[in-house]
């Protein structure tokens, strides 16, 4: 098993080397449509997409259909296409149907199997990944994010500050994908100037999140159960993941810890902004939350959040059940 990162993966890919099975396996949307994209383009580089490109949904499609596409020969092109995305849902026998067509490669197809989770101390997840090319696409750290902001902005022939990066971080938060999409309004907005500043993230950039965000924290220290739950369900009907809200709570709260590390080391406001990884513009109202918390609240809270996050990506329970069950453990 070939076990590849996001850009050694475009590199290689560029070079002309397509290998015959990969499996995608992380969350970040946004890393795995450009990772397709550059497949794509080196597959197709001589035309014949419309001909030799096959998209499935494990949930929908039977996997006989999917060796099929993968046995039959391309049309003016070199190799056929095939994705199938969400195998995460597939049951073990759907899996097992899977690693048997990778059994053996076939030199006019190129599989492309898409994870965002996998138990690997299974069996037949070990056999899978035996026989794949597999892709990480966990979530960038997040000191690397002012940079993937950059390189974004660079697509869209823009420039833009590592200061203002930082506060359009902690505007919008550390999803690729959300990040790309407030890029291209902002490189919108901005016209024919070729730097997108602070005061363009402020007109432009919603804040609703953010701000509910800080309040649902700020409720969480308060001890306000009612009010915790009514601003966690406003985030969920406006279309917030449940394990998108827990990313985004269980980020604040290990930044909230840092600062109190910063604090009871008595740093200056400048050392606690770089220590917590925040631009100055926010440091104060991190301050200000983690003066609310007892250090025992809060080193509680994150190991909460941490067994939530577990269950909500094991679980076929609804997700709102243990982000309620959260809230009433750490606020009782």
């Amino acid at each position: 098993m070939a076990s590849w990162q996001f850009e050694q993966f475009v590199k290689i890919t560029k070079s002309g080397k397509i290998e015959p099975f990969y499996i995608f396996l992380g969350e970040e949307v946004y890393l795995v449509e450009e990772a397709l994209k550059v497949l794509k383009s080196e597959v197709f580089k001589d035309g014949g997409e419309d001909f030799n490109l096959d998209i499935y949904d494990a949930n929908s499609i039977e996997m006989e259909t999917v060796a099929q596409a993968l046995e039959t020969l391309p049309m003016m092109s070199a190799r056929r296409l095939i994705i199938v995305k969400r195998a995460h849902e597939l049951n073990t026998n759907g899996l097992e149907e899977l690693s048997n067509m990778m059994s053996v490669p076939i030199d006019t197809a190129c599989l492309v199997v898409l994870f965002e989770s996998m138990d690997q101390r299974k069996k037949i997840s070990k056999d899978l990944l035996k026989k794949a090319t597999v892709i990480d696409f966990s979530p960038p750290h997040e000191k690397t994010i002012p940079t993937w902001i950059q390189n974004i902005a660079q697509k869209y022939d823009k420039k833009i500050s590592l200061k203002d990066a930082h506060i359009l971080k902690e505007t919008v938060g550390t999803h690729l994908l959300d990040l790309s999409n407030e890029i291209q309004k902002l490189a919108a907005y901005t016209g024919e100037r070729t730097e997108i500043q602070a005061d363009d993230i402020e007109k432009i950039v919603s804040k609703t999140k953010l701000d509910s965000i800080f309040e649902l924290t700020k409720a969480i220290g308060e001890k306000n159960l009612e009010k915790s739950l009514k601003i966690q369900k406003y985030l969920l009907d406006q279309g917030e993941s449940e394990v998108g809200i827990l990313a985004m709570v269980t980020r604040h709260i290990r930044i909230l810890l840092l600062t109190q590390e910063a604090l009871i080391k008595r740093m200056s406001s400048q050392s606690v902004s770089a220590y917590i990884g925040v631009p100055p513009f926010f440091t104060q109202s991190y301050v200000d939350q983690a003066k609310m918390f007892s250090r025992a609240k809060l080193l509680e809270t994150y190991k909460e959040l941490l067994k939530t996050d577990r269950h909500l990506k094991s679980s076929p329970i609804s997700g709102e059940i243990y982000l309620n069950h959260l809230l009433m453990n750490v606020l009782s």
